[in-house]
């Protein structure tokens, strides 16, 4: 059992709550780290912001395991906020039991374009993105997804 799965709906939350009030400031500094302007503008118009960060981030080497929890972290947010924001969705700790991603913050609730009952899982699409290697390529796994949410079963849609 992980130790989200053994924390209690409180300290699930808890964690969510700091989890949540870093994604704004560590999303900004991350696109202004990679010098795309206004980096503010990531926080309600992501969806622009994919082939700039696709660019910037395409031959960046990962020189071990923390860079690559760094890099982890920051596009665990970004494809977050890239659903969120395109099909009306919510970050929230997914609290069903028995569900594979059960405490782990996903977004969902899909108010546009989707059926509110899928859940995006960011941190298995910033996975699979940062695990590529270079030259890695984001706008096919957002693909894949968004494609999940039209016939689900896709990668990152559950």
């Amino acid at each position: 059992m992980s130790s989200q799965q053994a924390a209690t709906p409180v300290e699930r939350q808890a964690t969510f709550d700091h989890f949540h009030a870093e994604l704004a400031p560590v999303l900004v500094d991350f696109i202004d780290a990679l010098g795309i302007e206004p980096p503010q503008e990531v926080l309600s118009q992501a969806g622009p912001y994919l082939p700039y960060v696709e660019k910037a981030l395409a031959e960046m080497a990962i020189a071990d395991a923390d860079d690559r929890s760094w890099l982890l972290v920051r596009m665990m947010y970004f494809v977050g906020e890239y659903f969120a924001q395109q099909y009306g969705g919510y970050w929230y700790v997914e609290e069903t039991p028995g569900s594979r991603l059960f405490g782990r913050c996903v977004v969902g609730k899909f108010t546009k374009f989707a059926k509110r009952d899928l859940v995006v899982d960011p941190f298995e699409i910033a996975t699979a993105y940062v695990d590529t290697p270079c030259p890695r390529v984001l706008s096919p796994l957002i693909a894949a997804v968004e494609a999940g949410i039209v016939a689900p079963g896709r990668s990152g849609m559950h």
